[in-house]
């Protein structure tokens, strides 16, 4: 088609508005003019210079039922407050490339010291069967988990601020725990 060139085309033959037509994908890459980076590897300091501070497995897991140990290979660091989990594959792509950001999987927030995850962080939830039944609700059906997303609570009897929502045994998220009622907050 006209004006597509280099645009790789991805979409079916078969029918409907979609036929035949396809979606473009680019990359790009942009070098600063002078040549340096902010923040850019000097491959004879062993390592990537990137701002924020590491975290540690204790930083995590002191906010409630959490295991930092689920993370594959990398760094957790905070950012001005802000939680972030970089793979060491892209810590390594940061020390090949000079002036390549990465900001990382989104984990939590910093505050008053203390980590605090975002309800979406399941990989940082343990196996279901590791978590006592007052900090897990695992559900078998979608209802409890729609009257979460609804707004509405839940009652689990126990104690803490936090719980591991489940699904069959799959971890979905976080949910806060006020008093014996557990409720989804994506704040």
């Amino acid at each position: 088609l006209p004006g597509l060139a280099g645009v790789l085309r991805v979409g079916g033959a078969g029918g409907g508005a979609a036929a035949g037509q396809g979606q473009g994908f680019f990359l790009a890459r942009f070098v600063r003019q002078d040549g340096a980076a902010k923040g850019a590897f000097d491959a004879g300091q062993g390592g990537a210079d990137i701002a924020g501070r590491t975290l540690l497995a204790r930083d995590i897991a002191s906010a409630g039922p959490l295991t930092a140990g689920n993370l594959p290979p990398g760094e957790v660091r905070d950012f001005g407050g802000k939680v972030y989990f970089l793979h060491q594959e892209a810590l390594g792509l940061l020390g090949r490339s000079p002036g390549l950001r990465w900001q990382g999987l989104p984990l939590g927030t910093m505050s008053g010291g203390r980590f605090r995850p975002d309800p979406r962080a399941r990989v940082l939830l343990p196996r279901p069967e590791e978590l006592p039944a007052s900090q897990r609700l695992d559900v078998d059906e979608p209802r409890p988990i729609l009257d979460l997303l609804a707004g509405r609570s839940l009652e689990l009897p126990g104690e803490g601020g936090l719980a591991g929502l489940y699904f069959r045994g799959l971890p979905l998220g976080l949910v806060t725990r006020k008093g014996r009622r557990l409720v989804w907050s994506n704040r």
